[in-house]
């Protein structure tokens, strides 16, 4: 289309302003020539142009992006506790993509404890947690890879869904829907969606480890007081024995 309207621009410069006036007829013989490099300035600036408007539009994009993720991982630092990451993190995304989003922080072969947020122009997005759609998860749990839509495994799935991992270990899979409406996963989607992975996969790591520090208390206390109470059954059968004696 901009070629056509700068072709056109240097036709009107022809009839408007180069002798005879009001014709496409040329005196010089060196007319045609001073068109055509006019002509091919005129593309070459305007592509430059569309570039440099590109570049500034995919800028503005790449800071939003770090905003977003500084954001997140500021508050997924600050939560304290599973459920509350989970929320977060689906939270985050809806409202990122504009498309439903499911979260499996365990194997549903194992533990259906899937965290759900529906768009609410995506009415048949229930189909996430499905049984077919669990099957897919399941496998991305035993694969550590994704799968889905835009994927070359069981890409006849309703959704896109991408392991969450951190020191080679699976920690959850996030899951997208893919809506007819709203087209498939872009690459673009895809590749913020890994940047977004890691920042809860680091939350959820930290939150494991939480969790086992926290563990090993309780069994540490509750070692503590068997030993205590031991000690003063064995306290009181000496002074009763001593008594007896």
């Amino acid at each position: 289309m901009a070629s056509l309207v700068l072709f056109f621009a240097v036709l009107m410069f022809n009839f408007f302003f180069m002798n005879p006036l009001y014709t496409f007829d040329t005196i010089q013989a060196g007319y045609p020539i001073t068109y055509g490099i006019m002509l091919i300035v005129a593309l070459t600036t305007s592509a430059l142009t569309v570039r440099i408007k590109n570049f500034a539009k995919q800028a503005v994009i790449r800071e939003k992006h770090t905003e977003i993720l500084y954001e997140l991982n500021r508050k997924l630092l600050a939560a304290q506790n599973l459920q509350a990451i989970l929320e977060l993190s689906t939270n985050y995304m809806l409202r990122l993509f504009a498309r439903s989003v499911v979260f499996y922080p365990k194997d549903p072969e194992k533990e259906s404890s899937a965290v759900f947020l529906q768009a609410e122009d995506e009415t048949k997005s229930e189909v996430l947690l499905s049984k077919a759609e669990q099957a897919v998860v399941h496998w991305v749990f035993h694969n550590g890879k994704a799968a889905g839509k835009t994927t070359d495994t069981l890409s006849g799935a309703a959704g896109y869904y991408m392991p969450v991992i951190a020191q080679g270990q699976v920690l959850g899979v996030v899951g997208l829907y893919a809506s007819r409406e709203k087209g498939l996963i872009s690459q673009e989607e895809r590749n913020f969606l890994r940047m977004i992975g890691s920042q809860i996969a680091l939350a959820l790591l930290k939150q494991k480890l939480s969790d086992e520090q926290n563990e090993i208390l309780v069994v540490a206390e509750k070692r503590k007081k068997c030993a205590a109470i031991c000690y003063v059954l064995y306290h009181m059968i000496c002074v009763h024995r001593l008594q007896e004696s």
